[in-house]
């Protein structure tokens, strides 16, 4: 058995043994409510209080976080969640979200402490407020998942006294195999043909700065390219001997796929929403490593 294939292992009877893929809206709970932002941070929830809380997933699957607005059933069961995990506005809605709960659900932020990258966007930009132009992708990588699982952790441990030594006991089995991941992804990317990829949105960038690597984004939030634009950025990413072009399963391929012929390159779909975060980053090294 590889190295690989053990990891993968671990992650899946470690974080997904409990999974339900972060409950919706309309159920019947017959556990304490806690309400999340975004898939990933459902999947760490699970992992660490195992099945002392139901998890709500606020953005809804497939949806466009930049544009998404909360239904009436999943806004239902976030007010009647005892409490709300936020990504600390970086999401659009999270920010009239968090402003019109009831005071009876318990709010924190599962971001603190990730130093933020800005100006990932381009001209389109994240205006999020108190991080004014933030990239909001924290969870794309494995240094800020650590930083999240720890909050996560310490948070659960004040909302839940009885279970603490549970979820620090959790949490240490979850930062072994986060160590052992990052440490294999990192050989691995020693040894990758191109130190560039392109990516249709750039939701890659923490995981880039983790391995000092190069994320060279083509679309422009849901803009159509001018023709001498998407031939600029293809000749640079032709240029950095870009090998992979990661298109994102919410968005229309037609034009990312004349995009990636123009470069040479292999199109692959990723979904970096999953709450199979550590799947889908694995993925990705191994299709960064493909020679």
């Amino acid at each position: 058995m590889t190295v690989g294939t053990k990891l993968r292992m671990a992650v899946a009877g470690l974080v997904f043994g409990v999974m339900l893929a972060g409950c919706k809206d309309g159920a019947k709970h017959e556990r304490p409510v806690i309400a999340v932002s975004v898939a990933p941070q459902a999947a760490l929830v699970e992992a660490i209080a195992g099945e002392d809380y139901d998890v709500v997933t606020i953005l809804d699957r497939g949806a466009n976080p930049e544009t998404f607005e909360p239904g009436m059933q999943t806004r239902i069961a976030a007010d009647n969640a005892k409490a709300y995990l936020s990504l600390g506005g970086l999401l659009p809605f999270e920010k009239a979200l968090t402003e019109s709960l009831s005071d009876k659900v318990v709010q924190f932020d599962t971001s603190k402490g990730i130093e933020l990258e800005y100006g990932t966007h381009g001209d389109a930009g994240h205006r999020h407020d108190d991080n004014d132009g933030a990239d909001p992708h924290v969870w794309t990588s494995i240094v800020n998942i650590a930083v999240m699982a720890d909050n996560i952790s310490e948070f659960l441990c004040e909302l839940n006294p009885k279970g603490a030594q549970h979820y620090a006991m959790k949490t240490d089995s979850l930062m072994a195999v986060l160590d052992c991941l990052d440490e294999n992804f990192r050989e691995k990317l020693k040894e990758a043909p191109s130190q560039a990829f392109a990516v249709w949105h750039p939701s890659l960038s923490y995981f880039a700065r983790d391995y000092n690597l190069k994320q060279i984004a083509l679309g422009q939030e849901h803009k159509e390219l001018s023709a001498m634009r998407l031939k600029e950025l293809c000749d640079s990413a032709t240029g950095e001997g870009t090998r992979v072009f990661f298109l994102q399963r919410e968005f229309d391929p037609r034009q990312a796929s004349t995009a990636n012929e123009r470069i040479g390159s292999r199109l692959v779909r990723i979904d970096p929403l999953s709450d199979d975060w550590a799947g889908q980053l694995t993925m990705i090294v191994d299709e960064l490593t493909k020679r």
